[in-house]
């Protein structure tokens, strides 16, 4: 069965904007998602934030790409974003990899803009631990919404979507490729672009591809009700800290901590893939979390904890050393001709992407 001119393989925020854009380009795109619905994993299960750059100081080439892409970010999805917080950066004063100096000349030089934080604020604040406070433009998206507006873009632009069909392996057949699904179907396409996230390797290795150097973690997100005192979000950088956000899909706060969020880590090697993560621990770690959160930011010990969501988070190794996000996109991936592979690190490097595929076409 000829499917279309592009399969897209994987349904989450990347695949379904990808499967939109190439629509509106006038292809036929069909696209497959291994679950019931689009958007469900690794695209919903995250702290929510558009990246504004603030948060990589020691990577400026993220930090001006993310400046470039908030506005288009928050134009074309401007009905999924959460603006009514004011987002706030703190600097520590022991343990970070950045003095406040260094991030206000780092946010002058990318053209982030921020302001000291008020009093209202920063009382708030235990500023024996951290130095200086400031609000930024920053904001957050409700997956729920985002998830909505794709399938909407998705309709516009003609794209077929199937959903719960698992694709194992793509075959280069004569001048077509042709995925092979779990379910024992053959689909062919002339051109296959896989953004399936944690198991890009899965499928590379499965069709006998070279895999990706990529690094996963199992990550632990825990939603919490935040007190009233708190009506802000709040990043505390540069170091072995932590990140409290609205997450707006539950209408709570999330929680993230650079040394206690990652449960366990491993990297693809260069011809394995993965581990079973339904053996993967599920026991939260919340409650250190807060314990360490509270030295900084005192009333989050009045934070009621609901729930944890867990996930596989997947970056290249370069990022573990310099914390950059950079976007991977290759196409014709190990001299198959027609077949791409695509990494999104954060939700605005979709344009970086989009880039791509526009210089291609």
């Amino acid at each position: 069965m000829h499917a279309a001119e592009y399969l897209i393989v994987g349904g989450g925020f990347f695949g379904s904007a990808i499967a939109a854009y190439l629509g509106r380009c006038g292809y036929s795109v069909l696209l497959l998602d291994a679950a019931e619905n689009l958007c469900t994993r690794a695209s919903y299960v995250n702290q929510a934030r558009v990246h504004g750059g603030y948060h990589y100081p020691r990577s400026v080439v993220t930090a001006l790409r993310s400046q470039e892409n908030y506005l288009r970010f928050i134009r074309d999805f401007d009905a999924a974003i959460v603006d009514n917080f004011e987002k706030v950066y703190a600097i520590a004063k022991l343990g970070s990899f950045i003095t406040t100096e260094q991030f206000v000349n780092f946010c002058a030089l990318t053209g982030c803009r921020l302001v000291e934080a008020t009093p209202a604020i920063t009382r708030l604040l235990n500023r024996e631990l951290i130095d200086a406070a400031f609000v930024v433009e920053e904001c957050a998206f409700d997956a729920g919404k985002i998830r909505i507006l794709l399938r909407q873009q998705l309709h516009s632009a003609g794209v077929t979507v199937v959903t719960d069909k698992k694709v194992l392996r793509i075959q280069k057949k004569s001048s077509v490729l042709s995925a092979h699904l779990a379910s024992g179907e053959e689909i062919e396409a002339e051109r296959i672009i896989v953004a399936t996230y944690s198991s890009l390797n899965e499928i590379l290795c499965n069709s006998d591809l070279p895999l990706l150097p990529l690094c996963h973690e199992w990550v632990e997100l825990p939603l919490l009700a935040p007190p009233t005192s708190i009506a802000f979000g709040l990043t505390v950088m540069d170091g072995p800290f932590f990140s409290f956000m609205p997450f707006p899909p539950e209408q709570c706060y999330s929680l993230s901590h650079v040394s206690y969020t990652p449960h366990q880590s491993w990297q693809d090697g260069a011809s394995a893939w993965g581990i079973a993560t339904a053996n993967l621990s599920k026991q939260s770690r919340v409650q250190v979390m807060l314990q360490d959160s509270r030295r900084y930011l005192p009333s989050i010990a009045d934070a009621q904890y609901i729930k944890s969501l867990w996930e596989v988070k997947t970056i290249l190794p370069r990022s573990k050393h310099d914390d950059s996000r950079p976007i991977l996109y290759q196409n014709n991936y190990g001299d198959c001709a027609g077949l791409s592979v695509v990494l999104g690190a954060k939700i605005d490097n979709l344009y970086d992407c989009l880039d791509y595929i526009a210089q291609e076409l």
